[in-house]
Formats: structure tokens, sequence, C-alpha cells
């Protein structure tokens, strides 16, 4: 019980990051209820598709990155399209994530009126901070997670407290006009906050191929980010449409950026105590979700280090830290453009290579009984490739601004 709450922890944490803070942002433009919609039918199909990555594990009888189950199931080339898309998510995930804390490390040294922090030696302290953590053995690093999770959780109900004692329920917007334009940036958005797909392997060694408790463990913490989310989207659509009707359209046109959003919620609610516990949700979010992806890079990099070199752990986890850490301080720009990637690279991690795989697994007799018979549906194997494809597509039209 207490392994897949931890396990169930370290894939919610992963998912979760500072992104939080601006999907209402997005979503406003398409209101409450179709958010809603929109959350969970994207929280189904990363559960369903999580199940087809633990499957792949499962049938592998140890946790193996996506790399490595590629080379498995499908070859070569498959191992190369799995290998290079999971170390480019990992790295520009990372060197977001360092970039990210060193900005609201500073930022919140400020509001508690500490010493003052230049950009580099930030980003110095929030890499050494993570360094330390990743040191620790697994189990350890489990119980910090867990720590800093609960935290977390128990921040954002305070802000949501906070926030919503400032509501009137009748002013939250329930939808607004639709607008195909709203959906291309909104589908591809939410799909990213739920990326915690660098984690199988790790997970599937730390909880000893128990397929219950990996199932209830991606269940709960994939279930918990949309229930977040929701609740956060909820205050402060709500919280701005009734304290600021200007602003909240301001929000909706896309013409606020997530600093003038903190400055605006902390005005609304009428206290300093909020703004500094949006920057330390902030930072937290960002820590929780840098462990979890530097775990899988770590288990990646292991499994391709096996038996070619003597590099110990630490080598490793100096390997997974400092290059994204460089990129934050010295071209952060250049590197963090790189997320505009994110929701493709994720559609070929998360859905289109682990159907592919397994597809490839059942017909090539690779598989023995399956351990979640749900998977042998091929309506949902469609229509998980289709949405996978549709975002895609919109992501695409995105970057091309169609």
């Amino acid at each position: 019980m207490r392994k897949s709450i931890g396990a169930a922890c370290l894939v919610a944490g992963t998912a979760i990051g500072a992104g939080m803070i601006a999907l209402p942002m997005i979503l406003a433009k398409l209101g409450l209820l179709p958010s809603v919609a929109l959350m969970f039918g994207i929280w189904a199909v990363m559960y369903y598709t999580s199940l087809v990555s633990l499957e792949l594990n499962l049938q592998a009888g140890r946790g193996l990155s996506l790399g490595a189950l590629a080379q498995r199931y499908g070859g070569r080339f498959s191992q190369a399209v799995g290998y290079i898309c999971f170390m480019l998510l990992c790295y520009a995930l990372m060197s977001a994530y360092i970039y990210g804390g060193g900005e609201t490390l500073i930022n919140l040294l400020k509001m508690l009126h500490g010493p003052t922090l230049t950009h580099g030696h930030a980003i110095l302290f929030f890499t050494a901070g993570l360094f330390t953590v990743l040191l620790f053995s697994l189990t350890w690093v489990d119980y910090i997670n867990r720590v800093l999770f609960i935290k977390l959780l128990g921040i954002l109900l305070l802000l949501c407290i906070g926030l919503m004692s400032r509501v009137h329920v009748s002013e939250i917007p329930m939808h607004e006009v639709f607008d195909l334009s709203a959906w291309k940036v909104a589908l591809p958005v939410v799909f990213t906050s739920f990326g915690f797909q660098v984690i199988f392997h790790t997970l599937t060694d730390y909880c000893k191929n128990d397929k219950l408790v990996l199932k209830k463990a991606f269940f709960w913490g994939s279930l918990i980010p949309a229930i977040v989310y929701l609740f956060w989207i909820a205050c402060v659509i709500g919280v701005l449409n009734t304290h600021n009707p200007a602003f909240y359209a301001q929000v909706v046109q896309g013409g606020v950026d997530v600093g003038q959003l903190m400055a605006e919620l902390s005005r609304v609610a009428g206290g300093r105590w909020l703004q500094m516990m949006v920057w330390i949700l902030t930072v937290l979010a960002i820590i929780t979700s840098a462990i979890g992806v530097c775990l899988g890079l770590i288990d990646g990099w292991k499994a391709h280090f096996t038996g070619r070199s003597t590099v110990g752990h630490m080598g490793i986890v100096l390997v997974c830290i400092v290059p994204p850490a460089l990129c934050s301080w010295w071209v952060p720009g250049a590197f963090i453009h790189a997320l505009s990637f994110a929701g493709m690279i994720l559609v070929i991690i998360a859905i289109l290579l682990p159907q592919y795989l397994f597809y490839r697994g059942k017909r090539s007799g690779f598989f023995k009984a399956l351990n979640y018979p749900i998977l042998g549906n091929p309506g949902c194997q469609a229509a998980c490739a289709l949405i996978g494809v549709g975002i895609m597509i919109f992501e695409i039209m995105n970057l091309l601004r169609l």
C-alpha cells in the first residue's frame, strides 16, 4: 500500500509542473464546462496509454526505457526513434525546470527580503539542491518527493480556499463562444500537462513488476493532476471574472502573461501571503516535476552504460543535470523554445510508439496473456491513435500559425 502511494505521488508530481499556473490562461478561452470535458477526456486517453506502456514493461519482465523496449519489440529504427524522443523531451523539460526554478528562487527571496541572487547563482543553487536529492537511493527520493508533493497539495488547497472565499459561484464562466483556434491551442497544452511517461521503467522495477500496484499508481497518479488542474482553473477564472471582468476579458483574448496573472491574483485576494504561496507552489511544482523526469533520465542512461562503462550513480546524475543547467545558464531562451515541440514529442512517446510496439509484440508472439485485458480492445487503440495524430496536427498548425 505504501509503495503504491509513493509511486502515485511520483507519477502525479512528475505531471504537475509550473505549467499548471498558466493553465487558466489557456482554458479561460473555453470556459469551465468544456475544460472539464477536455481534461477528463485527455486523462482517460493518458491512463489507457499508460497501461500500454506498463504492459510492454511487464511483458519484458523488468523496467526498460522506451529505447530498450523499442529495440526489443520493434527493431533498431524504432529503438532510435524512441531513444531520441525520450532524451530530447527529458533534457528539454530539465532545462526548462532548472531555468524556471532559478528564476522562481530569485523572486521568492525578493518577497522574503532575503539575499539577492544573480541568474547564474540561482541556477547553481537550484541545480545543487536537485543534484543532492538525486544522489540518494530511489527509496529515499520517493520519501522526499512524497513529502514535497503533500506540501504542494496543501499549499494549493490553501490557495484555492483563499481564492474561492472571494468568488461568486454565479460569476464562474461556464462556457465561452466556440472557437476552433482556442481548442487547437488548449488540446496540446492539456495533453502535455500529463507528461509522466518518463518514469514507467523506473516504477516498474520499484514496484517489483506488481501489475495491480502499478495500475493503482498510474490511475491515481494521473487522476490527481486532472482534479488539481480543474480546481485551480475554477478558482482562478472565477475570482478574476468576479473582481475584474475587464482583466478576465484580456485573459480570454490571450493578452496576459503569467507574471501579470499572478500579480492580479495577489491584488484581488488582498493579501501578500497569497503571492508568496503562489511562488512557493511554483517552486514545489518545479522540484517534484524535475525529480520525476530526472529519475527516468537516470535509469535511461544506466541502461545505456550497462556493461560499457564504470560510470557510477554520481556520474550519471551529473550527465543528467549538467547539460540542461549549462543551457539554462548560458542560452536559456534557445533551449526552452524546444518545449514548443513537447506536445509532438509526447504524442510519439506516450501514444504512437507504445501502441506500435504493443501491436508488434502481440503479432510477433512476444506476449503471454495480457496483464490488462482492456488493451485487447481495438476500438480503444484506434481512438487513442486518432487523438494522438489530431494533437500532432494541431501542434503543427499552432507552430505554423495556421
